[in-house]
């Protein structure tokens, strides 16, 4: 038998407040996020231009940005619109950069203590362009709002998968689902990027349990050793979109054609960069992809079509991989149009592979379309395509039940990223069995 799934791995990322963590391995987060969010609503205005000056600003510069007497209520989109671009490597923020690495490699949450001394290196950049303002602003209210929570915050920060002290633990625990009993290949997302830290914990565990790892940029393979006559092809369809949606029509020219419009020709480039493919012995092939959200209902039709379009006919393929597919209603379209060009859907609509529960303690806590909301959605797909089958098996191939962990159906409480689980994604998989009629020499 074999395992074949998909692994979504987090890319750097640096607020353990971020995200809501309801997991056992964290059970005091919401108690400490709660302390540390109240004592940042109740930060003065006051209080941060205090601190401010310190800092080397004018007080008639800082009163431009703080109108309100409340902090928080000065915290806007126009407030904090430099947030994600003034580079957190020039930035000394205790929330949204807690995780860090400082130039010896110890996390910032680890310095908290001489965050002063730490901001005021940096004042050169915060001061540079002269549009920075509020983000000092905001970096020093977030600090001071840590200091009078310094326990909390520490336990919080130890706890979290984002802690680079947890890395090894981290892959340890994705790949617990994975048993050293079974043939594994699986298709991960996100790969980790040559020389990072996450990369070195990952390789550490693979090594352990005996896999190897092919890839092609953030998309790849890890297998089983056992697992020998392998062919890696990426972008099976090329990466130009009109070169590709006439490849998909020309192979189902009995269904009529999808109008995808410009942006969605631009995200089926993407996908097509992102989309790799496992060839393995004489009779199976795994399609590996991580798409660009498709924005339409034609481009999400499409999207299946594309994957289709990616098999081998003579093979049995299973394709698994991150959909992106926001909303249960466009996961329908996807199985719709997967079901009317040949692929069967494995995993079912009702299937939920994501599910987050975003804070109130980060760069877009003025917006509460993105705070406190419960998004949950199926992303992670599971689909086959397979020559007629021989009696008792398709294509050779006998397929066992598609299966996420964790169960975010059976576990409704369950809120991802967390300790327990460290991706915003589950893993999806799928055991198959080759059919005794079937022979790969």
């Amino acid at each position: 038998s074999m395992l074949v799934g998909s692994l979504n791995i987090l890319g750097d990322a640096y607020n353990p407040l971020e995200f809501m963590d309801n997991s056992e391995s964290n059970n005091t987060f919401e108690c400490n996020y709660a302390k540390i969010r109240s004592s940042f609503m109740e930060l003065t205005s006051d209080e941060v231009e205090n601190e401010s000056c310190d800092f080397g600003i004018e007080s008639d510069q800082i009163k431009l940005h703080l109108k309100d007497s409340s902090f928080c209520k000065n915290c806007t989109e126009i407030f904090l619109e430099r947030d994600n671009k003034l580079s957190l490597l020039n930035r000394t923020n205790l929330i949204v950069c807690a995780t860090k690495p400082l130039d010896d490699g110890t996390p910032l949450f680890r310095a908290a203590g001489e965050w002063r001394s730490l901001i005021q290196r940096q004042r050169e950049h915060y001061l540079a362009s002269g549009v920075d303002i509020p983000i000092l602003l905001w970096d020093i209210a977030c600090c001071l709002a840590v200091e009078k929570n310094l326990l909390e915050y520490v336990s919080v920060c130890e706890k979290s998968h984002l802690n680079p002290e947890n890395l090894v633990l981290n892959a340890e625990r994705l790949l617990k689902p994975v048993s050293a009993d079974t043939e594994v290949i699986l298709a991960i997302q996100e790969f980790p990027k040559q020389g990072s830290a996450n990369r070195a914990a990952l390789f550490k565990v693979i090594k352990e349990l005996g896999m190897q790892s092919l890839e092609m940029g953030d998309v790849g393979f890890l297998y089983s050793e056992s697992i020998t006559q392998i062919q890696l092809v990426g972008s099976p369809l090329g990466t130009e979109p009109s070169d590709i949606v006439a490849a998909v029509q020309q192979l189902l020219s009995g269904l009529p054609p999808l109008d995808l419009g410009g942006d969605e020709l631009m995200r089926l480039r993407t996908t097509a960069r992102k989309t790799l493919v496992m060839d393995v012995g004489t009779d199976l092939r795994i399609v590996a992809v991580h798409v660009k959200e498709f924005r339409t209902e034609s481009g999400t039709a499409f999207l299946a079509r594309y994957l289709r379009g990616a098999c081998d006919a003579t093979r049995m393929n299973i394709i698994v991989g991150d959909t992106n597919i926001p909303t249960a209603a466009k996961a329908a379209v996807f199985a719709s149009s997967a079901a009317e060009c040949g692929l069967h859907v494995l995993s079912p609509v009702g299937c939920i592979t994501t599910r987050k529960r975003r804070s109130e303690l980060h760069g877009q806590c003025y917006d509460a379309g993105k705070c406190l909301r419960v998004v949950e959605a199926h992303k992670d797909f599971v689909l086959a395509f397979g020559p007629p089958a021989p009696a008792g098996g398709c294509g050779g191939w006998e397929l066992g039940e598609a299966t996420a962990h964790p169960d975010l159906v059976q576990e409704a409480w369950r809120l991802l990223p967390s300790a327990d689980w460290p991706s915003d994604h589950c893993m999806v998989r799928l055991e198959l069995r080759r059919s005794p009629l079937a022979s790969n020499p």
